[in-house]
């Protein structure tokens, strides 16, 4: 397997997956994909060029300093191989719904039959779920993973969890404030996750000032991965082709009480 360069955007645009591609013109199917793509955000990151955005003006001092120092949930893809641009989506959606969510009117969609359980976790782990976040996430791609959305977020909610749980998270938790070697990180994931583990790592960067900062990270998982299940093998789809992307070879951790 070839190795694993890093990117710097979040929505993938420049993957390359082997297996056949998904015409544009195919109808999506719920449950018709082959993996996984759980995007995880650095919230002070994001915030620090989206003050205005609700998530980014929470009062509660406790779920500040978790969304500071923590990965957040911006979404879990089902994904195709070969499927490039997320082409696979909105499955079942009917299109006055598809059309609210391009135009990002999220809070226009339909409410989500949510648990109260699931409901408080997805709002600690998404900070994005004042803005309606979930309800984006759910429509184009939650709809498409053939479970319930109560047990689509609390998939993803466990999926959070047990990275931010991890020494990776850890790691990354003891360098805020410092930059270190994209090089280092990858090596960090193959500790705690097994060899070759970073091909399945994705890592997005935004330049503030003149500084590159880690934004996020893209996890590619198995279609049935289980975190309760220990080994690579149970986290990780087999990738054909490398990921190509454009992060700087040194990266700093954000730390948010010396903001940017």
């Amino acid at each position: 397997m070839k190795k694993t360069l890093l990117a710097c955007a979040l929505t993938l645009p420049l993957l390359g997956l082997s297996g056949a591609s998904m015409a544009a013109s195919d109808t999506p199917v719920a449950g018709r994909f082959d993996y996984y793509v759980l995007a995880l955000s650095v919230q002070p990151v994001f915030c620090a060029t989206h003050q205005s955005k609700a998530e980014c003006k929470t009062s509660s001092s406790a779920i500040k300093n978790y969304r500071s120092y923590h990965l957040s949930l911006h979404g879990f893809w089902p994904n195709k191989l070969g499927d490039a641009s997320h082409s696979y989506g909105y499955c079942g959606v009917n299109q006055e719904n598809i059309e609210k969510d391009k135009l990002h009117q999220w809070e226009k969609l339909p409410k989500l039959e949510l648990s109260p359980s699931v409901r408080s976790e997805l709002d600690l782990v998404m900070p994005g779920t004042q803005s309606n976040l979930q309800r984006h996430e759910w429509y184009k791609h939650g709809t498409c993973s053939k479970m319930s959305s109560d047990s689509y977020f609390q998939k993803s909610v466990q999926l959070v969890n047990y990275f931010n749980d991890s020494p990776f998270s850890q790691y990354l938790d003891d360098n805020i404030g410092k930059s270190v070697k994209r090089n280092a990180i990858l090596n960090k994931f193959n500790e705690v996750y097994g060899p070759n583990a970073s091909e399945h790592l994705l890592l997005s960067c935004k330049k503030l000032d003149g500084v590159e900062y880690l934004s996020g990270l893209s996890i590619y998982l198995r279609k049935d991965v289980d975190v309760h299940k220990e080994g690579q093998q149970q986290l990780f789809p087999d990738l054909q082709d490398p990921i190509y992307g454009r992060c700087d070879s040194t990266i700093t951790i954000y730390d948010p009480d010396n903001p940017a």
